[in-house]
């Protein structure tokens, strides 16, 4: 019982959340101010501060299967560990997103395969990629 208890006393120093009367009467004391929550935890926003790799073009992507997508009306396969990033950069299974047609930025391997993909917001879609000759 007192491994259980330590173990939620710690969990709720960094969280931040207070200790009730129970805790306090094992003389174990919070910190004095709690620690800086991560972003996750903070409620700030993942995606504001996206950065995308220089090599990133930017398409209009339609899943046709788990392996197949449509990039501006070509098809390309996805690389074997292919990720697909959602606008809060958590990543999604391409199952997920049969049928779909979303505004990506993307890199390739080596193959012409897409390797990463990332699900655009308005305000990302609205900037232009250095590299990006499209527009």
């Amino acid at each position: 019982m007192n491994r259980w208890l330590a173990s939620c006393l710690s969990l709720g120093l960094i969280l931040g959340v207070a200790l009730d009367a129970s805790a306090q009467q094992t003389n174990i004391t919070a910190a004095a101010s709690p620690p800086a929550l991560p972003v996750w935890l903070s409620g700030a926003s993942p995606h504001s501060q996206r950065q995308f790799p220089p090599a990133a073009r930017r398409a209009t992507m339609t899943l046709l299967n788990t392996q197949e997508v449509v990039l501006n009306d070509a098809t390309v396969r996805l690389a074997p560990a292919a990720r697909i990033r959602t606008v809060t950069n958590t990543l999604v299974s391409t199952g997920v997103l049969i049928g779909q047609t979303l505004t990506v930025n993307y890199i390739t391997d080596h193959m012409g395969q897409v390797l990463e993909a990332w699900i655009l917001t308005e305000a990302e879609m609205a900037q232009r990629l250095p590299a990006d000759t499209s527009r």
